[in-house]
């Protein structure tokens, strides 16, 4: 067993301990947390695995420690101790001896390259969100006066509110509101900017290629799944793939109720689950001829609520996206239920 100097990382600072089978080498030893400190470290203990807890810093720690040649790993933490007992002492030497004790988790870490283009996708679904909101605050103060743009001379119907007509209407009467058109135009302004990076990228990606073949999925569905899932191959199975985007069925009761399916774990990433159901209301709606539509259209007759439906349906495409990244193909209508 090789020796280990297991960290609890922080933004401004971190602690480590050095240990070697049962034996305490060195630390509790509290360091910045700076490139030329962790350098220092890594140069101290060059034969040593690091092992440094998830957190909002392990992503480049780890890729400095395995830039200078060490063996690095994120974790997840261990449980803390004894309620009163929680210090960064002891949760380094807990990291420690679970880690010599093969009781953590490893976290996967993709490429800085693709984590990267993992940032450009969810920077746009960030801006698209508060894009909603101010769009529902402008609608919103609309209602509660009553006010509706008034119909042109000349117009069939009154413009929108969001028309350079309605706009000036808008703002003429409530002023305040001009802001919220600002706001809006700068954030639909940068959302168009990221999206052309996020096709820019994809064009060179084989895998974005084979998904842009699933009818509903477009660039950013596309490259949002290649960048989250980054190696097919570290998925054993489709079902592991399910799971890990929070989509598996999980069964429960409370009290008299009881519900045998029709919930989902909710874990991993959410804003994959956000686009994923995009895509599955796009497949369903204009891909008619896809036995994943059949299916969709055969559980809501069957009684299912059309979100019931749609959730299964976002499982079917994630089976579907694995075995086309697994056999490295293009999706299929009529692919076989696997």
């Amino acid at each position: 067993m090789r020796p280990v100097v297991a960290i609890d990382a922080h933004k401004e600072s971190c602690t480590y301990v050095v240990r070697h089978w049962n034996e305490h080498i060195a630390g509790p030893t509290r360091i910045p947390t700076t490139q030329e400190a962790l350098r220092a470290l890594a140069a101290e203990y060059p034969d040593h695995d690091f092992v440094v807890e998830v957190c909002n810093v392990h992503e480049w720690m780890i890729d400095l420690f395995r830039g200078v040649g060490v063996h690095a790993m994120a974790v997840i933490p261990p449980k803390q101790g004894p309620v009163g007992k929680k210090s960064d002492d002891d949760d380094a030497t807990r990291i420690a001896r679970k880690h010599q004790a093969g009781e953590l988790v490893e976290v996967y870490i993709a490429s800085p390259e693709i984590r990267a283009m993992r940032d450009l996708v969810r920077q746009h679904e960030f801006l698209k969100k508060k894009r909603t909101a101010f769009n529902n605050n402008l609608k919103h103060a609309l209602i509660r006066s009553n006010f509706q743009p008034r119909k042109l001379e000349g117009a069939g119907r009154a413009p929108g509110v969001y028309s350079p007509e309605g706009r000036a209407q808008v703002v003429e009467r409530f002023p305040q509101l001009e802001s919220v058109y600002a706001v809006i135009a700068v954030i639909d302004e940068r959302m168009d900017g990221l999206k052309r990076q996020i096709q820019a990228k994809g064009k060179g990606i084989r895998e974005v290629r084979l998904l842009r073949s699933v009818p509903g999925f477009g660039p950013i569905i596309s490259l949002a799944l290649y960048t989250e899932i980054a190696e097919i191959d570290r998925f054993e199975k489709a079902e592991r793939l399910v799971r890990y985007f929070g989509l598996d069925p999980v069964h429960g009761s409370s009290g008299d109720k009881h519900w045998d399916g029709h919930r989902i774990s909710k874990k991993g990433v959410s804003f994959v689950r956000g686009v994923l159901a995009q895509g599955a209301w796009s497949h369903v709606t204009y891909c008619r001829e896809s036995d994943i539509t059949a299916n969709y259209e055969r559980l809501v007759t069957r009684g299912k609520t059309k979100q019931q439906a749609l959730m299964m349906v976002m499982r079917r495409l994630v089976k579907a996206v694995y075995w086309m990244l697994k056999e490295e193909r293009e999706f299929t209508m009529n692919g076989p239920a696997r």
